[in-house]
């Protein structure tokens, strides 16, 4: 009864340095996608090339603050908070992503128009774009990614917010010990690590159209762990976790990524909520959290941007450099532009629509990827 009551009155704190950690990891993932035109061979396109890990640490950064955030409509199990719950995050991620499946169409329109062959392909289907309008594209009912590619995260992100209300419920009651906690966690690392050497995958990214869901469940599942674990120990040693989180990102060129890289996004979150150090302070800088405020939009603007560079400008006699400075800059300036015109008036729309209250300010929680 006491943590009910602890829980009932914990008010969603603001990290900003996981704001910040958000930016950075859509812009992994944004580079990713572009990687080709990166200097070959060199530590950039390396590095580039495991962009779809940042996929992984968003899926982790979004259980934990959905727990911030929504714990609190689940002391118990009712219609009005699985309602406030439901109404939130579908006002968050659905306006941004209904614009761009609109916005999709115009690569059909210039594929039909332009190509020679006249044939959208496998990519641009009818049944896949309403697939992709109800957010279930990603759900094991297709065999590839389909019209903006990226969105199958926000697909099993939306498969996670319908398990969010009872696993947040069920975490606030058990995780209340210590010992559980730790218990908890390392069980469940070692579920999603044994879930991907059992299918014999050989990476998180493997078969996204069939593991996707259980990706994003387990790991958004872990990141609830990790709230509940850091209200046990909210006082850890920021540089040992650091230096955990170094050791783990190394681990990367010995072990398969399951078995190092979710509990590396586990200790690289814990260290950024620990009191402010030099460590995460400059992440607190405003560029950085602006980055971190509009990179839903990055995250589901940049693929249009990225086929329309490909489109206009590879294979036309420019220099690389040029068109990854084109892309980026289209990238930043569709995100603002996005963010500004589409994501904030949309989720207020939204929300006005279901009877709730225009969210003030920037809410966290959503995984972009």
């Amino acid at each position: 009864m006491s943590h009910l009551r602890q829980t009932e009155s914990r008010a969603p704190e603001h990290f900003t340095a996981l704001t910040s950690m958000r930016g950075i990891a859509a812009w992994w993932v944004v580079f990713y996608h572009f990687r080709d035109h990166l200097p070959q061979g060199g530590v950039l396109q390396n590095v580039a090339a495991h962009g779809f890990l940042a996929v992984d640490l968003f899926f982790v950064l979004s259980g934990f603050v959905l727990q911030l955030s929504y714990a609190r409509y689940f002391t118990c199990l009712t219609l009005t908070g699985v309602r406030a719950f439901a109404v939130a995050r579908f006002a968050r991620i659905y306006p941004l992503h209904f614009f761009m499946c609109i916005a999709f169409l115009a690569n059909v329109l210039s594929i039909l128009v332009f190509s020679k062959q006249a044939s959208v392909g496998d990519r641009y289907t009818l049944s896949s774009y309403v697939l992709n309008i109800f957010l279930v594209q990603a759900w094991g009912l297709t065999d590839g990614l389909t019209w903006n590619a990226p969105a199958w995260s926000i697909s099993t992100e939306f498969a996670a917010y319908l398990l969010f209300p009872a696993v947040s419920y069920f975490a606030t009651r058990f995780l209340v010990r210590r010992d559980v906690a730790i218990l908890a966690l390392i069980l469940e690392l070692a579920l999603i690590a044994g879930l991907f050497a059992w299918k014999g995958d050989s990476s998180l990214g493997s078969d996204i159209q069939h593991n996707g869901v259980p990706r994003c469940v387990l790991e958004v599942v872990l990141g609830i762990i990790v709230l509940e674990f850091r209200s046990q120990y909210p006082a850890l040693h920021q540089p040992a976790l650091l230096g955990a989180t170094g050791l783990l990102l190394v681990g990367l060129a010995v072990f398969p990524d399951y078995v190092v890289f979710p509990a590396a996004c586990a200790a690289l979150i814990l260290a950024l909520t620990q009191s402010p150090s030099i460590a995460s302070g400059w992440l607190r800088v405003r560029p950085f959290v602006f980055l971190g405020e509009i990179s839903y939009s990055t995250y589901l603007v940049h693929y249009f941007i990225k086929d329309w560079t490909n489109f206009l400008l590879v294979g036309k006699g420019f220099p690389d450099w040029f068109i990854l400075f084109i892309y980026s800059a289209l990238v930043l300036g569709a995100s603002v532009f996005c963010y500004t015109w589409i994501e904030l008036p949309g989720r207020d729309r939204v929300r006005v629509f279901f009877g709730a209250k225009p969210k003030a300010g920037v809410e966290m929680g959503t995984a972009r990827p």
